[in-house]
């Protein structure tokens, strides 16, 4: 500060008490921001917004194989065997422990 008029204590205080005032809220919005309620809608939000680009993808990939794109049809080729071999390893363990 480069203040050429001195200044009174009493403006000194009050510029003390905003300051104080400042600082306060300033770490009542941190410590509202760390509570695990707070983080867990985070967390949620951004789960909801990865979910929605994911479905976005899938859709433009599907929409892609069905309009013949080798690339599209090779990655729904994928995902269908990955979910039958999913699908095929809970059978069988099921199968096994049935024994």
């Amino acid at each position: 500060m480069s203040d050429t008029t001195a200044r009174s204590p009493e403006e000194i205080q009050a510029d003390l008490e905003a300051t104080r005032s400042q600082m306060t809220a300033t770490v009542d919005e941190l410590v509202a921001q760390l509570q695990p309620a707070h983080l867990i809608e985070v967390s949620k939000e951004s789960l909801a917004r990865k979910t929605e680009e994911v479905k976005v993808q899938v859709a433009d990939t599907l929409n892609s194989a069905r309009a013949g794109d080798t690339e599209a049809l090779k990655k729904v080729g994928y995902a269908a065997a990955g979910v039958v071999g999913v699908i095929g390893v809970f059978v069988l363990r099921k199968v096994f422990r049935s024994r």
